[in-house]
């Protein structure tokens, strides 16, 4: 029988156990019917959109890809949003520490219970909590961003209903 051990150079938790973290809530009704599982990746693809737009430096950001731009490891959106290994403190990179799709320093869950229902927004590091404000911003324009024809991309352009916003009564609720 062969016994493993993990080595604690190599694996230690003690960055983990210090990482400081924030979490909110942003809670809502909706206007339509929707999963729980449709609204969070409305909501994630509205937030990216609305994070790139707010921070790229180019114009024409929808035809320029961010792994080939010289402002990625300084630009907000790769370090809040989509990060990569260049954009990843310097200390972690190499040695097998930076993998080649870091993790956001974000998550979003979509939560519900009855009637209500709610975005869950957690924070994870220092550079991630000094830049809240900004999240939470976006995340609630890109909620109140959302229409029904997001939902239901068959309905006529000229249907107003299609204009009508999803989600109604925001608020946010710190946890």
């Amino acid at each position: 029988m062969t016994s493993y051990s993990a080595s604690s150079s190599l694996y230690d938790l003690s960055p983990l156990l210090e990482l400081e973290m924030a979490r909110y809530t942003l809670c809502f009704t909706t206007r339509a019917k929707v999963t729980i599982h449709e609204l969070a990746a409305l909501i994630r693809s509205r937030l990216g959109a609305i994070l790139k737009d707010s921070f790229c430096e180019f114009q024409d950001y929808k035809n320029k890809p961010c792994d080939s731009c010289e402002l990625a490891p300084d630009c907000l959106y790769i370090r809040l949003f989509a990060p990569t290994c260049e954009s990843v403190e310097k200390s972690f990179q190499g040695k097998g520490r930076c993998h080649i799709d870091p993790p956001r320093p974000y998550t979003l869950a979509a939560v519900g219970r009855g009637d209500k229902s709610g975005v869950v927004l957690t924070l994870f590091g220092q550079e991630a909590i000094e830049h809240q404000e900004i999240m939470r911003a976006s995340l609630a324009e890109a909620a109140q961003s959302l229409k029904i024809r997001h939902l239901d991309p068959s309905l006529d352009p000229s249907d107003d209903r299609g204009k009508e916003r999803l989600l109604e009564k925001l608020s946010w609720a710190a946890l």
